[in-house]
Parts: C-alpha cells; sequence; structure tokens
C-alpha cells in the first residue's frame, strides 16, 4: 500500500486520477518477450499484496464480458481511491516523521554544554554517562572531560611561560622543550575528548583562546621553516616588507631569542622582544601524511 500510495502522492498530494493510470498500465504490461511459464499474473499478485481488494480484468470490461456496461477505468479509479483512503495512516506517520524545522533568527544560538546546564546536570544524557569519583560522587564523563582539558591546558601554558623565561637567557635545553611539547600533545588530546561530549565545547572562549593560540603559532612556524629553506623567496619578500623597504643583496635574516622570524609589524619588531605566549618555546610542526599509506580512517 505504502509503495502504491507514493505513486499516487507526488508532492504529498494523492492524486487517483495519476495511481489509476499507473495501476492500468501494471496490469497491462506487455509479457509477449518471456515464456508462457514465466509471466506473472499481475491481478493475483497485486491481490496477494493487497489483502481485501478485487483487482479489476480488462476482459470482464469488454464485450461479452461479466460487467460490460460498466467501465474499467471506474473500477481502476475505485481501487485507487480505496488505496489512497487505506494509505492515510501511512501518509501522515511519514508526514510526522519527515516535518522539518528551520531555524529563525529569534531562536537562541546553541551553547556548549557548560554553559546551559548547571553543575549537577551537565553532561548527562543518554550518549554521556557519568563516573565515580574517589569521594564517590557522581561525576558526568563531559564534567571530567571539561575540567580535565582546562587543567591540562593550564598546566601546559604555566610550563611554557617557564620555558619562555629560560629560553629568553639560552638556558632552554633540549628534554625541557619536548617535556613541554608532550604537555600541549596532552592539552590537544583532552580537548579532542571533550568535543566527543560536546560537540559545540570550541565556542567557549577560553577553547577558542586556546587553539588560536596555536594556530598563530603554527603559522609563525610555517613561516620560519620557509625562511630557513628560502622557499618561494620568502626571505626577499620578509627583507623588502621590513620597516626600512630596503631589500639586501645578501639578506641576512634576523631572528629573536625565539629563534623565529621577525614579520612586519610584529610584536618582536615593534618592541624588540618576542611574543608572550607560552607556547612558543613548544611549537609543533603540522602533521604529515604519506600518501602511499594513507587510506580513508587517516581523514
Amino acid at each position: 500500500v505504502a509503495v502504491l500510495a507514493e505513486i499516487g502522492t507526488p508532492g504529498g498530494q494523492g492524486s487517483m486520477n495519476g495511481l489509476t493510470a499507473a495501476l492500468m498500465a501494471l496490469l497491462e504490461l506487455d509479457q509477449s518477450s518471456f515464456h508462457v511459464a514465466h509471466r506473472l499474473d499481475v491481478h493475483a499478485l497485486l491481490e496477494s499484496w493487497l489483502p481485501g481488494f478485487k483487482i479489476p480484468r480488462r476482459d470482464d470490461y469488454m464485450a461479452g464480458g461479466r460487467w460490460a456496461r460498466q467501465s474499467y477505468y471506474e473500477a481502476i479509479y475505485s481501487v485507487a481511491k480505496n488505496i489512497l483512503e487505506d494509505a492515510e495512516c501511512y501518509m501522515a506517520l511519514k508526514g510526522h516523521i519527515q516535518r522539518t524545522r528551520w531555524n529563525i533568527e529569534s531562536d537562541p544560538l546553541p551553547q556548549p554544554k557548560e554553559f546551559v546546564q548547571n553543575d549537577s546536570q551537565v553532561g548527562f544524557d543518554i550518549d554521556d554517562g557519568m563516573d565515580i569519583s574517589g569521594s564517590g560522587h557522581r561525576v558526568s564523563r563531559h564534567g571530567s572531560a571539561l575540567a580535565l582539558a582546562k587543567e591540562k591546558i593550564s598546566e601546559a601554558d604555566s610550563m611554557g611561560m617557564e620555558a619562555l623565561s629560560a629560553l629568553k637567557k639560552g638556558e632552554l635545553g633540549e628534554d625541557r622543550r619536548k617535556s613541554l611539547v608532550s604537555m600541549y600533545r596532552a592539552a590537544f588530546d583532552a580537548c579532542a575528548k571533550l568535543l566527543e561530549y560536546d560537540k559545540i565545547a570550541f565556542q567557549a572562549e577560553w577553547f577558542k583562546d586556546f587553539f588560536r593560540r596555536n594556530y598563530d603559532a603554527l603559522m609563525v612556524k610555517s613561516m620560519f621553516d620557509n625562511v630557513m629553506d628560502d622557499v618561494d623567496n620568502v626571505r626577499d619578500w620578509l627583507q623588502a616588507l621590513r620597516r626600512d623597504g630596503v631589500l639586501k643583496s645578501a639578506p641576512e635574516i634576523q631572528t629573536s631569542a625565539t629563534g623565529l622570524p621577525e614579520t612586519p609589524n610584529s610584536s618582536m619588531d615593534q618592541q624588540g622582544s618576542s611574543p608572550a605566549s607560552p607556547a612558543v618555546p613548544g611549537i609543533i610542526d603540522a602533521p604529515t601524511f604519506d600518501n602511499s599509506e594513507a587510506n580513508a580512517d587517516d581523514f
């Protein structure tokens, strides 16, 4: 019934004439290319699909037939009408399931869970769950992930400020730098875990600030690599954009105490010091992929 109702409801509006024409075409389907034993009795097939329906046969409405004085089209039309009436429940359910609502300007913007739920409700939904803390209190997985992400960022930034101070004094060792990098990676992992429980957690200001700083650091690192490798004449470009605008024939790229190139109008160029970002000493290279081994799971 559902399939036939779909045929008779183009655009969601019931069309008994359309369904009648489709039924007549189906019942009169040309099967001359099949052996007689392989031909389908379409009337019997439809009656098996539609219990309680009697499908009219054209021969009964031809001259000499049982209903020769009646209209074959009207008989099929009556069947189509009954099919659409029986399909009203299906169409109502379909319309309810497929009902969509478009957001309007007056709707409130979606907010991260940490702002829309109180402390006792954060994360307690079907796809979240809860853990038991050491004190025996219930702690939502979202709440735990939120606290862990903030904690890891704070720890990494704290160590980053110490490393930045040591870097300016020329006392930053490789082991200390690697330790800082590992702490920032742990902060990234904690943020990724938080996003598993709240897809829009990145809209929080602390989250955006953290990744904005890391994005800026990655851009500086990319520029530094291009300067060191002399990619696309980046050295000449940077030298030409300096305040004096003088392009030297054999430019000596000046770097700040961090080992990063001075960018035009940057804080390093204006103040003669490196940016006060704790992420500077622990800048991490962007990940690279080996195309020969990459697969869909890598992306």
